[in-house]
Order: C-alpha cells, then structure tokens, then sequence
C-alpha cells in the first residue's frame, strides 16, 4: 500500500492505493483520481492541467449542460488573452505563485461566438511534476450556448436521465380500481 497527501488551495486531501508490483502496470496520477471525485459547482468546469507545458489532462463539467461538450474539444483562445493565461502557467511551474486568476476569450470552433471565461488557477502540492486545477465560470454569453455542428454535444445535453429510460421490465401500473 502507497499513499499520497496533496493540497489544493484550502482542502486537503489524501489518497491510500495499493501500488502494481508489476513494473510495466500502467501508473495513473494519484491526483487524477482524486480529481475525477471533485464535486462540479453549477456553472462551472474543472480542469486538470500541466502548468510546465499548458497542456489540460482532463476536464470535468456538470452533465447535460452546455459546459459538458467542453470535456472532448480543445478550446481556441483570443491571441491577446491566450498570451496572458501563459503567465499563470509559468508561474505556477516554478512556484513562484499557488495561484491565478485570469479572464479569457475562447471558442470551441471557428464558428462559434467568442465566449469569455473567468478562471481561478490553483497549484496543487505534491511529489514529481507540477499539476493545478482550473475553475472555469463562463461570463457571457449566459446562457453558455452549445458547440455548433457537434452531434456529441447534441447528445450530453439532451441525453435521457436514467429515470426517463425504463424498462422493458417494468409492469404498468394498475388501472383505477384495481389492486
């Protein structure tokens, strides 16, 4: 058994795992796991991120939520913007800060509007590589409008809930009057 304590601004976390004896068992990120378990505020994303290359491992949103398309595209930032949230990434990389706010504009598709996001970088602790978590509240437009074009965005929002499924299975109900 391995373990590892972490902190993420305020919370603080740790997680116990039983470590692969077999060296070539892939290793996942033990803060990848405890990310995926964060609870989702409403209206916002989460996003697990690489600060030394920028690159986002993994976003979290709210299911059947415009912000839910988020997770399987690449988002494309105003130049201008862009250039300014490289500077929480170094910063974060090298320690000099645990953590940033920046506001962005960014897009999905070079069809869709502008949309400008506020986000709060924190720089979570642990051993190796440093990682951070990014807290995306999209400003405006609000509502957060719908990737265009996307069939898979098309089916997050409009997926049935498990309830509205049924089953094959189910009896129907009785009729009035009887039991």
């Amino acid at each position: 058994m391995r373990g590892i304590e972490f902190w993420v601004g305020f919370i603080h976390g740790s997680i116990v795992f039983e470590a692969a004896t077999d060296p070539s068992a892939a290793r996942i990120d033990p803060r990848t796991l405890v990310f995926r378990q964060m609870p989702i505020p409403h209206g916002h994303a989460l996003a697990l991120v690489d600060p030394p290359s920028g690159f986002v491992h993994e976003w979290l949103a709210e299911e059947r939520t415009a912000i839910a398309g988020w997770c399987h595209h690449q988002p494309e930032f105003d130049y201008a913007r862009g250039l300014l949230a490289a500077e929480p990434c170094f910063a974060l990389a090298s320690g000099a800060r645990s953590e940033a706010k920046t506001q962005s504009r960014l897009r999905f598709s070079p069809t869709d509007e502008w949309m400008v996001v506020d986000a709060r970088w924190t720089r979570i602790k642990g051993r190796g590589r440093p990682q951070a978590l990014i807290d995306s509240t999209p400003v405006a437009p609000n509502p957060v409008p719908l990737i265009r074009g996307c069939r898979i965005c098309q089916d997050l929002v409009h997926r049935p809930t498990p309830a509205a499924w049924g089953s094959e299975f189910d009896e129907p109900p009785p009729e009035p009057g009887q039991s």
